[in-house]
């Protein structure tokens, strides 16, 4: 069954980023209702999340991430900004476990938003697959248009269960960007 279900996924994630030749553009990511573009101003995001029921959970001082959730059940936002211009923007969930086909749906709509519109060049592939004494971590990125969307599975050996969760992230994080420049 498990070996099914990742055939399927593998294959529904192929059949995504190959069926649609198309993409949204790469500055733009939607956290539930609200629609979050790079280079908003600081005050339009608060604004805007807030007016769609998000409340900002946490702020990671050391690194400039800010946390927003949703009670109404929509993704966690991870913002940041530079110099109060938005310059990244992520938004993670989690589908539930034991509804495989939603989980495959889930991952062809992510897929799929990201192929609409404008020809993709190309996408990057990168898997990660991590073995402890008591869970298997099986994680897969894809990054396309600047798009980078992360599917994480995770199985506990000693309850014998398996989750799922799904990243989408558009921008660069202002600790990669000065990585960067001093390279």
């Amino acid at each position: 069954m498990k070996v099914k279900f990742i055939g399927a996924l593998l294959l529904a994630i192929w059949s995504g980023l190959y069926s649609v030749a198309q993409t949204v553009s790469i500055n733009r990511l939607s956290c539930g209702a609200a629609e979050l573009r790079l280079g908003m101003p600081e005050s339009a995001v608060y604004t805007l999340l807030e007016s769609n029921g998000y409340t900002q959970t946490s702020s990671i001082t050391s690194v400039g991430v800010k946390a927003f959730s949703n009670e109404g059940g929509g993704p966690t936002c991870h913002v940041e900004f530079d110099k109060h211009s938005l310059v990244f923007v992520a938004r993670y969930w989690t589908p539930p476990s034991d509804e495989a086909q939603a989980a495959i749906e889930t991952v062809i709509d992510m897929v799929q938003s990201v192929t609409r519109k404008n020809t993709v060049e190309h996408c990057e592939v990168f898997p990660y697959e991590k073995r402890e004494p008591d869970q298997r971590i099986k994680y897969i990125s894809i990054k396309c248009n600047g798009h980078l969307i992360g599917i994480t599975m995770t199985h506990d050996f000693r309850t014998k269960i398996n989750s799922f969760d799904i990243d989408e992230e558009i921008g660069m994080r202002n600790e990669e960007r000065n990585a960067k420049q001093k390279r």
